[in-house]
């Protein structure tokens, strides 16, 4: 049955993937709300730390209308920024989508200040399609089957019902001639794997060496990625694998990366495909916990982006790879010189001895303005342990300056305008954003809340610590 299973998905896979030329594919319609607006077509080709790949902007004209035309070489998910939202449809090569987008609604003031922000995904209409077609087909079997999973949750994970299993897959069977396309019938074959895995809930290590291990990995299917965490994103910390009587565990401390191969092959997961692709998930989320160490994650990340044979994993590594040790606690900050309102030349070595808390602003925006309020708040109450430092991104830094005079703030403004790189380096994507950084000018907390996302509170709890460390220091030297 496992083999067959397997075969199948090939065949499925093989069928859409054998077009390796891209061909262009074209998305067009015509969205009043949106006139003379931007919209970002992107991909998510990793869905380990979700970096997307974005397409230059589409300017959309004052009467609505777009167009956006992609090299496309198999069919796959495009995601749409469109601000409180994120409309998703599935394209194919050689294709044309007339499109309805959603009115548009803009980020409230609070969305733009919450780091934390995830807009609502939404599938994307595609107007007069034919009944069979793809997107047709994936949404009504996406709502289907999820009233149908509502239904049966508790029988399934509780109870293990074999009654309720078979209904559910029926439910998906119950769809299968509602579009011809590998693609759709790939997407039905991962949904009765996840129907399958909720049968096997506190035994999910045999659901992955038994199924999960030997199906491809479904990178365009997002319904393979709720699978994936479903069962096997704690695979490596729960495991009880041993090779010469020594813990997987122990193997991933040490940066071993052929030794953890060798104890997954051990036990059954010999496709190096899945086998990395677990590391790579596994070790993201587990640097995070501090349960392994992560020089030795590192290591194996680092091994697995210079050495895989696939380049999808080579992409995923060094995205990892980089988000884990450009931003990471501890981690040097990205170093700046910038000009202040006082056309002094400041350098971020020069702030050390307090904690930095770097504020990236415009200040031409309402939004950073009421922030700004925020900032003297805190400014007043923790000057001498915290240097605040507004990092403005205006066209206009005369009026940013003047902006500062009138309203006797008293915290540093650095002229940012010019220097966009520092975004990418921070990771900044919106304004306001907040990075804090330690009195040594690592990074502390990149992401950091923002003031009116209880900063403060976090601030405090790193205040705390410091005098906890020192007071134990003082002991110990008496």
């Amino acid at each position: 049955m496992k083999k067959k299973i397997a075969l199948l998905y090939c065949l499925l896979l093989f069928c859409f993937s054998i077009q390796l030329k891209a061909k262009e594919t074209r998305i067009f319609g015509n969205a009043p709300s949106y006139a003379s607006k931007e919209i970002v077509f992107f991909t998510l080709p990793d869905h380990i730390t979700l970096t997307p790949q974005k397409y230059p902007p589409v300017k959309v004209s004052p009467t609505g209308d777009f167009s956006f035309t992609v090299d496309c070489k198999e069919t796959a998910p495009i995601y749409l920024d469109l601000e409180k939202l994120q409309g998703f449809l599935f394209i194919q090569p050689s294709h044309e989508y007339k499109i309805l987008l959603p009115p548009f609604t803009g980020k409230t003031a609070m969305d733009k200040a919450n780091a934390y922000f995830k807009p609502t995904p939404i599938h994307i209409k595609v107007v007069d399609a034919p009944a069979n077609s793809l997107n047709k087909a994936i949404n009504k079997l996406e709502f289907t089957f999820n009233n149908a999973l509502q239904r049966s949750i508790q029988s399934l994970v509780y109870r293990k019902s074999k009654a309720a299993k078979e209904q559910l897959l029926k439910v998906i069977d119950d769809q299968s001639t509602a579009s011809p396309e590998p693609y759709y019938k790939a997407y039905q074959q991962y949904l009765k794997d996840y129907t399958e895995a909720l049968t096997f809930s506190g035994k999910e290590k045999e659901f992955v060496q038994q199924q999960l291990s030997s199906s491809p990995v479904g990178y365009e299917y997002s319904c393979y990625k709720e699978l994936f965490e479903l069962v096997a994103k704690n695979y490596l910390k729960t495991s009880k694998t041993t090779i010469n009587n020594t813990p997987i565990q122990s193997y991933i401390n040490q940066g071993n990366y052929n030794m953890v191969a060798k104890a997954l092959k051990s036990v059954g997961i010999s496709s190096v495909e899945f086998s990395e692709y677990l590391m790579l998930q596994n070790l993201y989320s587990g640097f995070f916990n501090n349960y392994y160490s992560r020089k030795g994650i590192l290591k194996i990340i680092e091994h697995i982006k210079n050495n895989t044979s696939s380049k999808r994993h080579q992409l995923i590594a060094s995205n990892i790879y980089n988000k884990l040790t450009m931003l990471a606690e501890g981690s040097v900050a990205p170093t700046f010189e910038l000009l202040n309102n006082q056309q002094e030349l400041v350098k971020l070595n020069q702030l050390k001895g307090k904690y930095i808390y770097l504020c990236f602003l415009n200040t031409s925006e309402r939004v950073s303005q009421e922030m700004l309020k925020f900032l003297t708040q805190l400014n007043g109450k923790y000057s001498e342990q915290l240097e605040i430092v507004c990092l403005a991104f205006d066209k206009d830094f005369e009026a940013a300056s003047k902006l500062f005079k009138d309203k006797g703030y008293q915290f540093k403004l650095l002229k940012a305008s010019g220097h966009e790189k520092l975004m990418q380096q921070y990771n900044v994507v919106t304004f306001p954003a907040f990075v804090l950084l330690d009195k040594d000018a690592t990074i502390k907390a990149a992401p950091a809340r923002s003031p009116t996302e209880n900063f403060e509170k976090q601030l405090v709890t790193f205040l705390h610590q410091d005098r906890l460390s020192r007071f134990k220091s003082q002991s110990t030297r008496k």
